[in-house]
């Protein structure tokens, strides 16, 4: 199949291999009928074919939910006319949406047990795995890439059954485009109360992807893989399951989000300090949630008759280990997340929801990575929170009598350099730190009702504060490599906290050890979101 060049607008001419001579091209219904089948057999779980017509109502929603802010820091769901398809491709004429299926891979023996226990955290059992959960739609290939073809090959699909060049136009997420809406508008889909779309015998375990042509298709036809199904008048009815089931209470009613309280938005949109009083609801999640979808009953129904996903399914990433995530290089980073939707956050973001990860937990076993992080990682936003969650798992350890149990043992210490206990925190923030794309910005700006933070990321100009004149030796003398065998683990990390407290480079980050190490809640009053700048 010959494909012309793509303009600045994404439109792609796509050329037949044989003329339209040699038979009669098909009329609208024949073309639809081929293309549904395509997409069936591409893996699609279904399609259809929507009109171009604005999406009215669907625009006056999303301006109003824009209005009042719960898009957080999303700006870019502002751009463009979303609820005007048509002008996504001059001179287009039809729109087929199809719903690529994620599914659910079958879980490893034991794994669901694993995954509730660590989810609840606890201490002492070393044999237990640490797990982090990742979104299952992440689970997978980058379903940007994946759909993108598909949706080419039907636009190859549609030329080569008429005859002649079809002009046209894929949108995969990415795209100004009320994608929800184009769904209903096709009979494929309903607005669920947790805002997704729902298709009846599928659930909602689905990704959405679309293709903009400038030829006429039936609009209003549709096709499932499985047994069709009709949209139910109620909808949802009086199930409430997703909104009673949100660890962070980001439903502000049926068919109503703030995102800015969303896991998903808080650990792979957003770039900055989780609030406070958001974290513990985090639990496990390193990247994106699936409560929401867990509990639908249209997901537990459809569940049996998903077909495997083609996205395929990356073993790493069922079920992580917020050790590993915490301390990647940028090395390992990138192994971690090549091919995937990981690559949608950057390191530091990914060592930020890990270590908030190990404060919910709870786990001895991060005490000392945790406090390594806080002591050695270059971003301020990483070492801040590792500063919260080292707090949090001292108040815990000490709540079970765990204090004095366990000590920096060789498997221990092999995340924390007893050699070198006193090195420079601050040593990654001066203005001379070499940028790393996979790290993000160091610094966030905070915002902190402490008398003891400022409200402005540190001065990079600054000279860098030091932690070497806080180094751990006893009132003997000893040096830190003896100290490191003799105290326990929950004293190295006292002090770690202690030292970052006052000697860290970041004013935010000390207030925030300062604070972690007090055992202190947060201020009362409205919370701000401190940026990164």
């Amino acid at each position: 199949m010959r494909r012309e060049s793509t303009d600045t607008a994404g439109v792609r001419l796509h050329l037949p291999v044989r003329s339209a001579t040699a038979s009669r091209p098909p009329d609208p219904e024949q073309l639809t009928e081929r293309l549904l089948e395509g997409a069936l057999a591409r893996g699609c779980a279904a399609a259809g074919v929507f009109s171009l017509e604005p999406f009215t109502e669907g625009g006056r929603h999303l301006a109003g939910w824009l209005e009042a802010g719960h898009h957080g820091e999303m700006g870019y769901l502002a751009e463009g006319p979303r609820h005007l398809p048509a002008e996504l491709l001059p001179g287009g004429r039809s729109g087929l949406v199809v719903a690529l299926p994620y599914g659910r891979p079958p879980p490893a023996p034991g794994s669901e047990q694993r995954s509730r226990a660590a989810s609840v955290g606890g201490a002492g059992d070393e044999s237990r795995p640490l797990i982090g959960r990742v979104a299952k739609y992440a689970q997978g290939d980058d379903y940007h890439h994946h759909l993108r073809v598909l949706l080419l090959e039907l636009a190859d699909l549609c030329a080569q059954e008429l005859g002649a060049p079809v002009r046209a136009r894929v949108c995969v997420d990415t795209a100004p485009l009320l994608e929800r809406d184009a769904a209903a508008r096709a009979g494929l889909s309903f607005f669920g109360k947790n805002t997704l779309a729902i298709v009846p015998g599928v659930g909602s375990y689905f990704l959405l992807g679309e293709l903009l042509v400038d030829v006429p298709l039936a609009a209003g036809a549709r096709v499932q893989g499985q047994r069709q199904r009709e949209i139910p008048r109620a909808g949802c009815g009086s199930c409430t399951a997703c909104l009673d089931a949100c660890p962070t209470g980001a439903f502000l009613g049926p068919h109503a989000l703030d995102a800015r309280r969303c896991i998903s938005y808080l650990t792979i949109e957003y770039d900055g300090v989780i609030p406070e009083d958001l974290r513990a609801g985090i639990g496990a999640h390193v990247f994106g949630c699936d409560v929401c979808q867990d509990v639908c009953p249209f997901n537990h129904s459809a569940h049996k008759r998903l077909q495997p996903s083609s996205l395929g399914h990356h073993a790493r990433l069922e079920a992580p280990d917020p050790i590993e995530l915490l301390e990647l290089t940028s090395s390992g980073y990138r192994r971690f997340v090549a091919g995937t939707a990981l690559r949608r956050v950057n390191r530091a973001r990914l060592a930020r929801n890990a270590a908030v990860t190990l404060g919910n937990v709870g786990d001895e076993r991060a005490l000392l990575p945790l406090a390594n992080a806080l002591r050695d990682h270059p971003s301020a936003l990483v070492r801040g929170h590792a500063a919260w969650a080292l707090g949090r798992l001292l108040q815990r350890l000490s709540s079970l009598s765990k204090v004095d149990t366990f000590t920096a043992d060789e498997g221990a210490r092999r995340h924390l350099d007893p050699t070198d206990a006193a090195r420079d925190v601050a040593k990654h923030t001066d203005s001379t730190e070499p940028t790393d794309p996979s790290i993000g910005s160091a610094t966030p700006a905070v915002c902190s009702e402490g008398p003891a933070a400022s409200t402005q990321p540190a001065d990079p100009g600054a000279p860098a504060a030091s932690m070497a004149s806080a180094k751990l030796t006893d009132p003997a003398g000893a040096p830190p490599a003896d100290l490191a065998r003799s105290v326990p683990a929950t004293e190295l990390a006292r002090r770690i906290l202690a030292q970052a407290a006052v000697a860290d480079a970041d004013p935010w980050v000390r207030e925030e050890a300062r604070r972690a190490g007090a055992h202190r809640d947060p201020p009362p009053g409205p919370h701000r979101l401190p940026l990164l700048r």
